[in-house]
């Protein structure tokens, strides 16, 4: 099979590849992960790296991250991580709760997983145990099934559960083996 490629997307590839080399590499020696380090490392400002002509963005590195795991690797590592029993959010901005996985789709033809490198959960939160740190409520720290009931801040609070959520599966997972995890 042959495939036509431009001049231009020629000189990009022939730009780009170097900077792949750099991240695989760097993968190799300290781990497979996108966080602070890493794009400070490579000089990255607010998740995108420009050098003269060319950007590469945090999308970009989820993409070679897949690659470097190998693309069916990188998928069934994130849903071998995804099958855990419950997962433990402890202070991410006083938040402190469990949540689970209910349910991990993926697309797949005759049983073999189709993706691009997305995956779709639908997760639930453990309300009844979990508390919050209400700083703005007199520092109190309350259930989280409470809080989430207040008619006045309720809806806040239901908002950074899903962000804290959010921040988890980018960090365990999208950052580590550059699959990104939409929830439901």
């Amino acid at each position: 099979m042959k495939i036509l490629i431009t001049e231009n997307q020629l000189d990009y590839i022939k730009k780009f590849e170097p900077y792949k080399r750099s991240f695989f590499k760097f993968w190799d020696k300290i781990g497979p992960k996108i966080d602070n380090d890493f794009l400070n490392f490579f000089g990255f400002k607010n998740g995108i790296l420009r050098v003269d002509d060319m950007t590469i963005s945090t999308s970009n590195l989820y993409v070679l991250l897949r690659e470097w795991h190998g693309e069916k690797n990188a998928i069934n590592k994130a849903l071998e991580f995804l099958n855990q029993d419950k997962f433990t959010i402890d202070n991410c901005g006083g938040y402190n709760f469990n949540f689970y996985v209910e349910t991990v789709e993926v697309e797949t033809i005759h049983n073999i997983i189709q993706t691009n490198g997305t995956i779709v959960v639908r997760t639930i939160p453990d309300l009844e145990n979990g508390t919050v740190d209400l700083i703005m409520v007199g520092g109190e720290t309350m259930n989280l099934k409470d809080a989430v009931e207040n008619e006045e801040y309720g809806w806040e609070i239901q908002n950074e559960i899903s962000e804290c959520i959010d921040d988890f599966l980018k960090d365990n997972i999208t950052n580590t083996f550059g699959v990104i995890v939409l929830k439901r």
